[in-house]
């Protein structure tokens, strides 16, 4: 088959992984805001469907570029930070089962940082796949600043420069 034509195929699911990423991020914000000021109902919430759903999403279109796309070496990044994600969902239902609720840095509790972690991992390798991809397909670089746009966010609230937890417009957004 044409390399131009396998490349070609790719670009669409690109976009919406890109997309993805920045509402599974805007759902992490979501989901701290909910657990600080409505408490953690069970694992349905809609913050974390959310998240889910984005993720399942990434996880989807990430499978057909897998065997569609031309990809070198970087998908194993990828592919070992979706494992360290998927692994930590019955973790993180364990921990709040038998953990009080979460308030201030409660909410980077251990599972937490379990899903950070196999967040950054897969986000990075995806970032580099993308940019890689930004050579041939000039127009994927504005996706491309969205993800990059959602990890400074999750940077942020990481150093707690912003604080959806707290009551203010940007929380209840």
């Amino acid at each position: 088959m044409n390399e131009d034509l396998v490349e070609t195929r790719v670009k669409l699911p690109i976009k919406i992984i890109m997309v993805a990423g920045l509402m599974m991020v805007i759902g992490g914000y979501w989901d701290a805001w909910w657990h600080v000021n409505l408490g953690r109902d069970d694992l349905w919430i809609p913050p974390h469907m959310m998240m889910y759903g984005s993720f399942v999403t990434i996880l989807v279109f990430f499978t057909y570029i897998l065997f569609r796309g031309n990809l070198n070496r970087l998908k194993w990044g990828v592919v070992t930070g979706f494992l360290i994600l998927i692994s930590a969902i019955p973790i993180d239902d364990w921990w709040h089962t038998f953990n009080p609720p979460e308030v201030g840095l409660g909410l980077m509790s251990p599972p937490h940082m379990y899903f950070a972690v196999g967040g950054a991992i897969a986000g990075v390798y995806l970032m580099k796949i993308v940019a890689e991809k930004t050579r041939k397909f000039v127009e994927l670089r504005k996706y491309l600043f969205l993800y990059i746009f959602a990890g400074y966010l999750m940077s942020m609230q990481a150093i707690g420069l912003i604080d959806p937890s707290n009551t203010t417009y940007l929380g209840y957004f």
